[in-house]
């Protein structure tokens, strides 16, 4: 295990970039270049939600998510693309995507 990975996963609960950035590393060591990072991620959650038992609830939340929480959401989207580009990965989340938003969600209630 690297130590950039260790980092993430000890600050997973209390960070929502490092939520991010943990599962983007879980993605590069798993990624086949034909699967996207969300595609990745759509994968995790649908093995999260057979554990959880409120998963309908939390997708009810969706639309409860305010302004302020969304701009924190994309800066930490725009964040992680930034660092995977100083990197040479190139990595981009589309937020006029209605279906890739509801994932983006979906990670942020995670």
């Amino acid at each position: 295990m690297n130590s950039l990975k260790l980092k993430r996963e000890i600050q997973i609960k209390n960070k929502f970039y490092d939520f991010i950035s943990y599962y983007f590393i879980e993605y590069n060591n798993n990624n086949n270049d034909e699967e996207s990072y969300i595609d990745f991620i759509k994968k995790i959650m649908n093995v999260e939600k057979k554990k959880l038992q409120n998963f309908n609830e939390i997708k009810s939340k969706l639309c409860t998510i305010n302004e302020g929480e969304m701009n924190e959401i994309k800066s930490n989207f725009k964040k992680l693309e930034k660092e995977k580009k100083k990197n040479g990965v190139n990595i981009n989340f589309d937020f006029e995507d209605d279906n890739e938003v509801k994932i983006i969600k979906l990670l942020y209630f995670f």
